[in-house]
C-alpha cells in the first residue's frame, strides 16, 4: 500500500482508547492502522500489511485483531476466503472535543454492549442449556437404558442431598464416560446399572458374578495362567485334569513326572480347566 492513496495528515487517539488498560500499544497502534484505512466502513489490509506497517509478526497482528474484535473495537464485515474486510467503530467519530465526542463515545459504548449481547444471543442458540436429560438422551438411544440411567440418576441425586452436596452435570458425564469403558452394549450396561442400584455402591463396575469375581477378573486370572504354562520357571508345578497327574518344570521344555493326583490334593501353581 503506497503512501500516495493514505490521503490523511495524522491519526488521532480517543482519550478512552489511549487510555483503555486491557489493550497494549500495539494493539491502539493496529486499532488506529485500521481506522486510518477505514474508507466508508472498508479496510481491506492485510495481516500481512499491518505486521510490515508495525515491524511485527503476523501471529502478533491476528492476536491484535481477535482482542480488538472481542471489545468491540472493530467489526469484521466479510470474508470470502481471500480478501477480509474490517470495519473500525471509531469510524464515525467527529475527531474533536465537547459534546460531539461525549455523544459519539457514548454511541460505540452502546454499539459494543449491543454487539456483545448479539454474540451472547448467537451462543445460547449454538449451545443451549445442558440438562440431565439432554446428556442422558445424547449418551444413548437405547430406551431401556435410559430409563436405567434415570433411575441412577435419581438415586445419586438423593445420596448426594443427603450429604449436602450437587450432582452436576459433569458428575453425570464422568460416571456414563466410565460406563462405556465397561461395555458398548446396552444390554449389559444395564445390567451394570441395575447392579450399582441393588448394591448401593457410588459408581459403576465390572458385572460380577454370584460368588462376587467379576468377569474381567475371571479372563485375567485365567491369563495370568496362559502366561504361566507358556512360560514356567523351574521348579513350576501343573496338574493335567485328563490324566489326573503332576508335573514339575526342570528347564529346557522339560516337564517331570511327579506323582499321580490324589483326591483333595491341593495344587498351587497352575490348574486348568477344561
Amino acid at each position: 500500500m503506497s503512501k500516495e492513496k493514505r490521503g490523511f495528515r495524522g491519526i488521532w487517539f480517543p482519550a478512552e482508547v489511549w487510555l483503555d488498560e486491557r489493550l497494549t500499544p500495539l494493539d491502539k497502534i493496529i486499532l488506529m492502522e485500521i481506522d486510518s484505512l477505514d474508507n466508508d466502513g472498508n479496510c481491506y489490509a492485510s495481516n500481512e500489511h499491518l505486521a510490515k506497517f508495525c515491524q511485527c509478526s503476523q501471529s502478533k497482528v491476528s492476536k491484535a485483531i481477535s482482542k480488538l474484535k472481542s471489545l468491540g473495537y472493530i467489526e469484521a464485515v466479510s470474508f470470502d476466503g481471500r480478501t477480509r474486510r474490517l470495519q473500525s467503530c471509531l469510524a464515525f467519530f467527529t475527531r474533536q472535543t465537547g459534546k460531539n465526542y461525549d455523544a459519539d463515545w457514548q454511541n460505540l459504548q452502546q454499539r459494543i454492549v449491543e454487539k456483545n449481547s448479539r454474540e451472547e444471543k448467537k451462543k445460547e442458540r449454538k449451545n443451549p442449556a445442558e440438562t440431565y436429560d439432554s446428556i442422558i438422551d445424547e449418551f444413548t438411544q437405547d430406551k431401556e437404558l435410559r430409563e436405567a440411567l434415570r433411575d441412577f440418576l435419581q438415586y445419586k441425586v438423593a445420596s448426594c442431598h443427603r450429604a449436602k452436596k450437587e450432582f452436576t452435570n459433569r458428575a453425570l458425564k464422568v460416571n456414563l464416560t466410565k460406563l462405556k469403558k465397561l461395555s458398548s452394549d446396552p444390554r449389559e450396561m444395564v445390567e451394570i446399572v441395575n447392579q450399582t442400584l441393588e448394591r448401593s455402591w457410588s459408581g459403576f463396575f465390572p458385572l460380577k458374578d454370584e460368588c462376587g469375581t467379576s468377569s474381567r477378573g475371571a479372563d485375567k486370572q485365567q491369563r495370568l495362567k496362559l502366561e504361566k504354562y507358556e512360560n514356567p520357571c523351574v521348579g513350576s508345578k501343573r496338574y493335567d485334569n485328563t490324566t489326573g497327574i503332576t508335573e514339575v518344570y526342570r528347564g529346557n521344555g522339560i516337564w517331570e513326572k511327579v506323582s499321580e493326583y490324589i483326591d483333595g490334593e491341593e495344587d498351587e501353581d497352575i490348574e486348568f480347566d477344561e
